[in-house]
């Protein structure tokens, strides 16, 4: 397997994209709890808390002032394995790794890297309904429009792709190489 050359979203656009999301969230309010969904989702869920608390700071102007209520966690939800196309069936990988207690009477932002079935998505919904939050949402940094077959979108949606490609970069993988790059890139696999 490939990249493509060139970028099909540049870093610069991916860092806007998280910006946007993080202040989709930080609408929602607090307390908080922000949900990643491994390993794709953890990548976007740390860039977006780093914002949440710039945003924080740049909206009150006190970087002394107490931070908002959110606590962190993931969950290990798997659909892909080392193919380019979901394998239908969501596998439980790593249990959620935050409490009952952490959990309830919170708003949860369950965050995955891309949306293309939706069955991780409805998975970790499923499981997280299950600690007693207060509100569940839905937010990913790619959703793959042509290939979504979801019922229902996601509530915040970074970046709309339209193409039909296999992603990486920012936190998306094909098996587990091309995580780290900053930027979002179509891959083919070599003949």
């Amino acid at each position: 397997m490939k990249i493509k050359p060139g970028p099909v979203l540049d870093r610069v656009d991916a860092s806007n994209v998280m910006m946007s999301m993080a202040r989709q969230i930080y609408k929602i309010g607090f307390p908080l709890a922000i949900v990643a969904v491994l390993k794709g989702g953890a990548y976007t869920a740390y860039e977006v808390l780093k914002l949440l608390d710039y945003i924080y700071v740049e909206r009150d102007h006190n970087p002394n002032k107490v931070r908002p209520d959110i606590v962190i966690g993931h969950i290990g939800l798997e659909s892909y394995g080392d193919a380019m196309k979901s394998q239908g069936e969501v596998k439980l990988m790593t249990p959620l790794d935050l409490s009952r207690d952490c959990i309830r009477g919170r708003k949860v932002v369950i965050i995955d890297d891309c949306i293309e079935t939706g069955n991780t998505l409805d998975e970790a919904i499923k499981i997280i309904s299950g600690y007693d939050p207060l509100e569940i949402y839905t937010a990913v940094l790619v959703d793959k429009v042509a290939l979504r077959m979801m019922r229902r979108a996601p509530d915040i949606v970074g970046w709309s792709y339209t193409g039909k490609g296999f992603l990486v970069g920012c936190g998306m993988g094909a098996g587990e190489k091309y995580r780290g790059l900053p930027d979002l890139h179509e891959v083919v696999e070599e003949a």
